[in-house]
């Protein structure tokens, strides 16, 4: 719910007029008692009374003060002295002075007795036109304020309420006052009577995130034609300018330009689409429109678009009475060179002046304009930064005639550049704690997040000791809290954790627990609240081989809701795919044959979700070549594992897919392969980034994500995309170490040139 303002004015000198210049030119007015309206002392904010005794109340015919009746408000009321019907020119007026524009609920009130008028008539001038429909009823509600509607009223003092004598009865007049309307948020949900479908329609909740009980799908996968649709058709009981939003689940296997048709007051807008694989469960803002009071309007969502569609709820919120600037959406920034960003966004405004452009270093408490861009600008180059300084940009939208309110942008492009480092300590080492390793995270539902990990107490790999420890953030990674051990276990220990969304809204995470290199079990537990609390340890691998593991971030959520989730047995090392379909209670192993690297070793892989029931698989091996294995089937069969052409450390690939796109990214130690040069056969000096357009065949736009050129590792990464944003930790160490992050906007994966410049 939002209280109504004229102006959302950008400079705060606005308000410094309003105080000191405005303050003086209102005591000029008073002082000269002609031709000007006397401020009336606002008793609430933006809220105005205009009594009797006030310079804003006028009168045509006589009018007599009284007191003879109790309850009036101010020093009296004044009555008409006649018991009969008067002519029509006998009134009284009151002519508020408003200082925000904006709906006005309008109270009046009267001293009442049985020789009052039943049916007073008013006239009430407002911002679009006069209403004469309205009566009071002066016999009842003796000393009350009594509501009498709902009206736009423009600033100044152009609008008032005209009481008239014309009905039988002693008429009264005391006060009227007009107090600012908050307009609730207007939402319509699948499940309401404001919401039609044509064809065929499902209910579901396989997906979390849905407003309401449910969401409803189309239930095809290919392109239906324009008969079949979803439309929300809301109420406005008050016209006015809206912005709108609508609300779905996100998937892959969603459209990406579903057409939505807007019918508004005045028009329709037919060239709006929705991208539907992405900003699941989120309010996205479609634009601003205006509506007339009724449901003659609606929005329209057709299923014209390959994917299942679907449609959960919609959203109007009130943006006052005159065409607003429209919020400019995806922003992005990218990294331009050491010294500069390169940000973006959408210009959704047809009505700015121009655009304001800030920033500001974190931990700042004020922001630095860099420039007022003019209208229709899409992009600025954010110059002169300093290398590992963490900066904070955002956008504004702005129109300064006096009328319009001003929208700021809702998010904010915050870049650490290169340095010593591109990314944070998360985890760092201490006494007895000389390694925190693999790790992976999530996004909780309350926004912030959640990043668990292996706390090592030695450099071994297999010590009893080592924990799953996490730590959160509130702030988008910008700041973490104090570690604290989620799992332990006195007699085995606990590594390789991994994170996932599950379908039925819940968290899982699978970790491996282990007493040393011949016993080995991968375990899976879930929660209900978010990662409060957690369930029993629930077996992924059977008793078929004494050690399976895997490494860390190694879970994937197909679009059916199924889990599926690479490992590796050992003696020889060769690696297994596990699938759960009902939530992660139980699993089974899809490659009784485990997959070896030409009859050689084979582990740590990983698997991305290509599309069309397509999964690939990359894994570690001892030749200098990641191997690959493909499946058809959503992970039911597996090809037999062929060699790729890209060289590659003895190291774990991170594969993971750009939400919305086909496009593929490749994570880890390529192209750095060094034979003999010790530690595992493979300095893992750079960790770098490709990208693969053809559902991983062939890669390109090679990037370094960390190389300080000197003898640290950079290993065992992790990704959680948020919306455009990836979420990168890994591990860095010479070779032990701690956790580190960074998070990059998908444009740095994809944009040329590539890093460093």
């Amino acid at each position: 719910m939002m209280r109504l303002k004229w102006s959302h004015w950008i400079a705060s000198w606005n308000n410094t007029w309003k105080n000191s210049f405005g303050a003086v030119l209102l005591a000029i007015c008073i002082a000269s008692a002609v031709g000007c309206i006397a401020p009336q002392t606002a008793q609430a904010a933006g809220e105005v009374i205009v009594d009797n005794s006030d310079a804003g109340f006028t009168t045509g015919g006589t009018w007599s003060a009284s007191t003879i009746l109790a309850g009036y408000y101010g020093p009296n009321y004044v009555s008409d002295g006649t018991s009969g019907a008067d002519a029509s020119s006998k009134w009284a007026k009151w002519t508020p002075l408003i200082t925000d524009a904006g709906f006005y609920d309008i109270y009046m009130r009267w001293t009442a007795d049985t020789n009052r008028p039943d049916a007073a008539p008013l006239e009430i001038s407002y911002n679009g036109g006069v209403d004469t429909s309205k009566t009071v009823n002066q016999t009842q509600n003796h000393g009350t304020w009594v509501l009498i509607g709902r009206y736009a009223l423009s600033a100044g003092s152009t609008h008032y309420v005209k009481l008239l004598a014309t009905d039988s009865g002693y008429t009264i007049a005391d006060a009227v006052k007009f107090v600012p309307a908050e307009v609730s948020d207007i939402i319509v949900d699948n499940t309401d009577s404001g919401f039609t479908a044509n064809g065929t329609w499902g209910a579901s909740t396989i997906l979390s995130g849905y407003y309401g009980a449910n969401y409803t799908s189309d239930g095809t996968i290919g392109a239906d034609d324009a008969n079949k649709w979803a439309k929300w058709t809301p109420f406005i009981s008050v016209s006015g300018y809206y912005h709108v939003y609508m609300r779905w689940t996100a998937d892959t296997n969603r459209p990406d330009a579903a057409p939505v048709e807007i019918v508004y007051d005045g028009g329709t807008d037919s060239s709006r689409t929705v991208n539907q694989q992405v900003y699941g469960g989120q309010w996205v803002l479609v634009g601003t429109y205006p509506f007339a009071v009724g449901s003659a309007s609606y929005i329209k969502l057709l299923a014209t678009d390959a994917g299942y569609t679907i449609a959960d709820a919609v959203k109007l919120e009130y943006a006052g009475t005159t065409s607003p600037v429209a919020d400019p959406t995806a922003l992005s920034a990218s990294t331009g060179s050491p010294s500069h960003l390169n940000l973006s966004w959408t210009d959704n405004a047809s009505n700015e002046q121009g655009y304001r452009i800030e920033r500001r270093k974190l931990g700042d408490s004020s922001w630095l304009t860099l420039g007022l861009l003019p209208a229709n600008t899409t992009s600025y180059q954010s110059v002169g930064l300093l290398a590992g300084t963490t900066y904070e940009h955002r956008i504004t939208a702005f129109r300064s005639d006096g009328v319009s309110h001003t929208v700021a942008f809702p998010n904010t492009a915050t870049l650490t550049l290169s340095g010593a480092t591109r990314g944070i300590s998360v985890a760092p080492v201490s006494a007895g704690n000389p390694r925190n390793g693999e790790g992976g995270m999530i996004k909780l539902n309350d926004g912030s997040l959640l990043f668990l990990y292996d706390k090592f107490p030695s450099t071994a790999d297999l010590d009893v000791g080592t924990k799953i420890a996490k730590r959160t953030s509130s702030d988008g990674g910008l700041t973490w809290s104090a570690e604290s051990i989620l799992f332990s276990n006195p007699s085995r220990g606990l590594i390789q954790p991994s994170l996932v969304r599950l379908a039925n809204g819940q968290l899982g995470v699978a970790y491996t627990t282990f007493t040393g290199s011949t016993d080995a079990k991968r375990v899976f537990r879930t929660s209900t609240d978010e990662g409060a609390t957690w369930s029993a340890e629930i077996a992924i691998s059977d008793n078929t081989y004494n050690y399976v593991a895997t490494t860390n971030d190694r879970i994937i959520r197909l679009a059916s809701g199924r889990l599926v989730m690479p490992a590796h047995k050992n003696s020889p090392l060769r690696t297994l795919v596990y699938v759960s379909d009902d939530n992660g209670l139980t699993w089974s192993n899809k490659t009784p044959s485990p997959l070896s690297a030409s009859g050689g070793e084979m582990w740590e892989a990983d698997i991305v979700d290509v599309g069309g029931n397509e999964l690939l698989l990359y894994a570690r091996t001892r030749t200098g070549w990641l191997y690959e294995s493909r499946s058809a089937d959503n992970g039911d069969t597996w090809s037999t594992p062929a060699q790729t052409q890209i060289r590659y450390s003895i190291s774990p690939p991170k594969l993971s897919r750009l939400p919305g796109t086909d496009t593929l990214i490749l994570i880890g130690c390529g192209t750095n392969y060094v034979p003999g040069d010790g530690f595992s056969d493979g300095a893992r000096l750079i960790l770098s980034s490709q990208i693969s357009t053809d559902g991983g065949r062939t890669w390109s736009n090679y990037k370094q994500i960390e190389y300080t050129g000197g003898s640290d590792w950079y290993h065992y990464p992790s990704i959680l995309w948020d919306g455009s944003d990836a979420h990168l930790t890994y591990y860095r160490g010479n070779p032990f170490g701690g956790s580190y992050y960074v998070k990059l906007p998908s444009t740095w994966f994809t944009s040329n040139p590539a890093w460093p410049y």
